[in-house]
Parts: C-alpha cells; sequence; structure tokens
C-alpha cells in the first residue's frame, strides 16, 4: 500500500504553465554565459529570503568574486515587490525590473538564471517554468512539499540543460566537506548512530504586523492559490504560511531538510530506508497546524539511525554529532575525540582534535552554482540531492502524520 497524504496536489501539473506549453518555450532561452561576462539574475519571491539572496548577490559582485547582476525580481506584494526594487537598487546601482509573476519574469526579464525562493508549494511550479524557459535555477530547500511534485522536478531537470542547485547550503560549508572525507577515512568506526536538532525558544515563523499590513488589493490572490480551493483572502496563508499544511510539509521539511542532507552528504547514504516520527502543536496554540514539536527516528540501509528534534519551546540543543566505535565526531565544532568510543587500539584520541578545513569562501553555495553555470558542471546540491532530500523530509513528516512506520521502496521509488 502507498501513502500519499496530498493527493489533491496532482492537478498541480495540469494547471503549470509547463504542461499547458503555451507560456513559456525553450526560444525564451538566452546563451550560455562566457567567462567574462555578466550573469543576469532574477528573483521570485521577494519575502525574507528573496531579499537576504539579492543582499548577497550585490556583496558578490561588489567584491569582484561574481561578475553578476540581479535585473528582475517577481513579487506578488506591492508592498515587498516595492521594497525589493530598493533593495536591489542599493546592492547593484539600479532598480530592477519588477513583476507580479513569475510567468512574466521568464518571458520578459531578460534573465540567464533564476533564484526560487518562494512558499514551499510553489518551488516546482516556478521551478518547471524555469527549465521549459532554458534558464538555469537555484531553487530554495526543500525542493519539493509532496514526493509526486519532488518527481516532476527531478524528471523534468534530468531531461533539460539546466544547471540546477538546491538551497541546503550547507553542502558547501568547508567544515562539511572535511567531515566528509573524516567519515570516509574509516577513523570512526561503525558508525550506529547520528543525531541532530535544531530548536528554538519562541513561537517562530508568525508575522502578526505584517499581516495587518497586507491588504488583498495589493496581493494576487488567486495565483497565490495555485491549485487549492478557493477560499477568502488570508494574510495569515501568505505571510505565515509555514504555519499551515497545504503551503508546507512541516518541521522535517522547513527545518530537518538541512540536516538530513548534511548527513546523506558526509555518510554517503543517499537513500533513507524507513522512519517513524511524533509530534504536534505542544506549546504554541495560535492556529498553527504545523507541529512546534518534532521527533523522528529514520533508519538507513547503511545500518545507522538518524535521531532528529526541533523544539521551538526550548533553544537548548545537544551537539550535531556522529557516533562510531571509535569515538564522536561533532558536525558544527567540527572536533572528533575517543570519549564515548571503544577501549580498542584505533580509538580516538580523548581530547577533542580540530578537523583539518579549508577555510570557507563568502556565500560558498551561491557561489557554486554561478561557477556552474559557466562551466556547465554539476553544483554540489544538484537536482538528485535535492529530491533524496525531499523523500527524506516527506517520509519522516508522513510517518508522523499517520501515525505508522513507514518504508522507502527503492525499486518502485515510492513510499510504502
Amino acid at each position: 500500500m502507498s501513502w500519499s497524504i496530498r493527493t489533491g496536489r496532482r492537478t498541480f501539473i495540469r494547471s503549470s504553465a509547463l504542461a499547458a506549453g503555451t507560456l513559456l518555450t525553450a526560444r525564451a532561452a538566452r546563451a550560455i554565459p562566457g567567462a567574462n561576462e555578466r550573469i543576469a539574475v532574477g528573483i521570485v519571491g521577494m519575502g525574507v529570503r528573496g531579499s537576504y539572496h539579492a543582499r548577497s548577490l550585490g556583496e558578490l559582485a561588489s567584491g569582484k568574486l561574481a561578475n553578476v547582476d540581479v535585473t528582475a525580481v517577481a513579487e506578488p506584494w506591492r508592498l515587498w515587490r516595492e521594497r525589493a526594487v530598493a533593495t536591489v537598487e542599493k546592492a547593484f546601482g539600479h532598480k530592477p525590473a519588477a513583476f507580479v509573476r513569475h510567468t512574466d519574469l521568464l518571458e520578459k526579464g531578460g534573465v540567464d538564471a533564476v533564484v526560487i525562493a518562494t512558499p514551499d508549494f510553489w518551488h516546482v511550479p516556478v521551478l518547471l517554468d524555469a527549465v521549459k524557459a532554458g534558464k538555469d535555477v537555484y531553487v530554495e530547500k526543500p525542493l519539493s512539499v509532496t514526493l509526486e511534485e519532488a518527481k516532476a522536478a527531478r524528471d523534468a531537470v534530468k531531461a533539460s540543460k539546466s544547471v540546477v542547485q538546491v538551497g541546503t547550503q550547507r553542502r558547501s560549508d568547508n567544515i562539511s566537506a572535511a567531515a566528509r572525507e573524516f567519515v570516509r577515512s574509516g577513523r570512526l568506526g561503525k558508525i550506529s548512530s547520528v543525531v541532530g536538532a535544531y530548536n528554538d525558544d519562541g513561537p517562530r515563523w508568525t508575522r502578526p504586523n505584517e499581516c495587518k499590513q497586507m491588504k488583498e488589493a495589493d496581493f494576487d490572490w488567486k495565483w497565490y492559490l495555485r491549485d487549492l480551493p478557493d477560499r477568502p483572502f488570508n494574510p495569515r496563508h501568505v505571510l505565515e504560511w509555514k504555519l499551515f499544511r497545504e503551503f508546507t510539509m512541516g518541521c522535517s521539511g522547513l527545518l530537518g531538510c538541512h540536516f538530513y542532507d548534511l548527513v546523506q552528504f558526509i555518510m554517503d547514504c543517499p537513500w533513507p530506508a524507513s522512519a517513524v516520527a511524533q509530534g504536534g502543536v505542544f506549546v504554541y496554540k495560535d492556529g498553527r497546524q504545523v507541529e512546534d514539536t518534532f521527533e523522528t527516528l529514520i533508519e538507513f540501509p547503511e545500518e545507522f539511525i538518524l535521531h532528529y528534534t526541533t523544539r521551538l519551546g526550548n533553544a537548548f540543543a545537544p551537539d550535531n554529532a556522529i557516533y562510531g566505535t571509535n569515538g564522536t565526531l561533532k558536525i558544527e565544532k567540527g572536533t572528533f575525540e575517543g570519549l564515548g568510543g571503544t577501549r580498542g587500539p584505533n580509538r580516538l584520541p580523548d581530547k577533542p582534535q580540530k578537523l583539518a578545513a579549508a577555510p570557507d569562501r563568502p556565500y560558498p553555495h551561491m557561489l557554486n552554482f554561478l561557477e556552474c553555470m559557466r562551466s556547465r558542471s554539476e553544483p554540489v546540491a544538484p537536482i538528485e540531492a535535492g529530491y533524496r532530500h525531499a523523500l527524506t523530509s516527506i517520509l519522516a513528516q508522513e510517518a508522523m502524520i499517520t501515525g505508522r512506520k513507514l518504508r522507502y521502496d527503492r525499486e518502485k521509488d515510492a513510499i510504502v
């Protein structure tokens, strides 16, 4: 028996510009930027994350680290669209073209690449349209909120010539690369478990003041809803979308996917085997549907268990760590030690030792994307990695929702 929590989303392919085949065509694609040619970028979604990308791209350009320019933005809320124009003008010294819808940006924005920083449920539709238009894409995590859409994204990108980087940026930290090499060396011995957490001491994702500012006349509400059931305008569904299941996956995708992806990268364990999970709204009774407390155990075929926790009622968090028979690797601290390991001859030194890691570059994940645009090589977080972190996130989230132990069937590429 296959599980599918959001079967209603299956209409998205019929409603997307990609399936219609009329709004966007590959004829809109620009030539691949040469080594000295400026890359023109459009940003779709100008909330917190989209504004961050505009500023960071400006810093890369002003620091001569990347020959890049933000030439267009798309944002359905007038206030954020106007703010985005001001942000780009400050960062690059000129005003970008501003659009309400991403389809107009793709057709008229004259861009080589698109950065997707929309609410999660819009990631795949924008990605499909951008790839259809022949653009390269940087898409924020999680790649998708449903397995069906994740498969559609993976297949479309594989069939294209587009360079796609998924925004699990911790892959680009040099300390992560050093941890990967240390694990590969075998010095930890047999690894049996990995533990991680992302905790906070506040309600997170609430924006009451901005919700009061948003008026329906300033927002493209019908477009925003996509194929979801029509309903009266609700600014919470726009500005606090992370609290409602129609627009996001939940804690597993919002926060956990960063850790899942990092573990899959360091441990070279691409596919989960099974998951169990528990959680609920235990602390913040503010109308949210997405849990504020979440725990999952994910088993991998490589014979280890990943234990991940999110608590939004308490910010204390244990060290994110990989436990082997010879000792422990603490990922964020970039240290390894023998405490907790066996007493055998291969036990690591008891005193914590630093991993040998090269200095990080500024905004390394975005830099990697821009460099791969020019070289046409595969970025550090390609579409296949995005598919795998989405699958793992969905497996754990649906295990919590169903109250069942769920398994990933690799042969069928399905959750069962």
